[in-house]
């Protein structure tokens, strides 16, 4: 029996194959939405201890001892009646919620917590792209370096540790793991792969609510830089608008036509986690990230704290991951 895999190579399973080396990355093509030709709004690596070190780290296993890291602050803003505030008004949380989730209750990590400051990390001379840089640094240590990426397309996983997996047009080989550590949006792991089954081979999907709304992003020329960095909105039709150094980028519900020129879209991206569950595990299957755990609070420095976590709990014959 193999020791243990990682299903994913966008930045969580990025993140557990930087802490595991000698857990194979699975992903035909790895970094996800980070291969998108925009940034598609805010991508944070918001400030803790864990994620100081970890960047670091990164940086001097990619040879970059150079690269100093600075704390900046993110500041947030509400827009309202055609004024913006750091704080959201009375009914702008129920009225956002409504609109994104199309549901009344809120969750407490909608609106970026309510915060109207994040301070994160960026690293010197890559500003704002600094996420990005990040992970593909660390693809780079995980492929190049380790060769612990394998680009196949994974087809099947079962909750006992077995998993069908294919590289190209080659056959489906299956596996069996001890562990398995999934990224994979439960989504994508209940949507059909062939006509009459999903990725899953299990019951415990079956009756989960996994309903998504869609979300657009439309990359647009740089309109007047507001003193925010990002700007939460109900009215108008976009549900965020995020100010970077040559472009903006609108994010909405449905469809929208931006005040400014529009250079790269997608429209209709069923990305928008309706109701959080926070699934941990299911038998040998760990879920890692914020679509395969379904919680819209997970962000990158969570990842970070739970595989480190189980960094301190493995190293056994039969890991038992929290």
């Amino acid at each position: 029996m193999n020791k243990g895999c990682i299903i994913g190579g966008g930045p969580a399973g990025l993140i557990a194959g930087y802490y595991f080396p000698e857990f194979p990355v699975l992903d035909e093509k790895p970094l996800g939405q980070l291969n998108l030709p925009f940034i598609p709004g805010p991508r944070l690596i918001q400030r803790t201890e864990n994620t100081e070190r970890f960047v670091r780290s990164v940086l001097d296993d990619a040879g970059l001892y150079g690269y100093k890291i600075k704390t900046v602050i993110a500041k947030v803003g509400y827009e309202q009646d055609g004024s913006v505030s750091s704080m959201p008004h009375k009914g702008f949380r129920k009225s956002y919620t409504k609109l994104t989730r199309d549901k009344s209750d809120s969750e407490s990590s909608y609106l970026s917590e309510g915060k109207n400051e994040i301070e994160h990390l960026e690293i010197e001379s890559m500003g704002e792209h600094s996420y990005k840089f990040l992970f593909k640094t660390l693809l780079n240590i995980i492929d190049k370096d380790r060769g612990q990426l394998k680009r196949q397309k994974v087809t099947q996983i079962s909750p006992a540790g077995f998993i069908h997996a294919k590289e190209g047009l080659g056959p489906s080989m299956c596996y069996e793991y001890q562990t398995i550590i999934n990224t994979l949006s439960l989504k994508l792991l209940a949507k059909p792969y062939y006509e009459m089954t999903g990725i899953w081979r299990g019951d415990e999907l079956k009756d989960l609510d996994l309903t998504t709304l869609p979300k657009c992003f439309y990359q647009t020329n740089k309109g007047e830089r507001s003193e925010f960095d990002y700007v939460y909105g109900h009215q108008d039709g976009w549900t965020r608008k995020t100010y970077f150094n040559e472009y903006m980028v609108y994010e909405s519900v449905n469809p929208v036509k931006p005040p400014y020129p529009v250079i790269k879209q997608f429209e209709n991206m069923p990305i928008q986690i309706k109701n959080s569950i926070n699934i941990d595990r299911f038998d040998r299957v760990f879920m890692l990230g914020r679509f395969a755990q379904w919680n819209h609070k997970v962000k990158a420095n969570e990842v970070l704290d739970r595989v480190i976590d189980w960094t301190n709990k493995y190293r056994k014959p039969y890991p038992e991951f929290k």
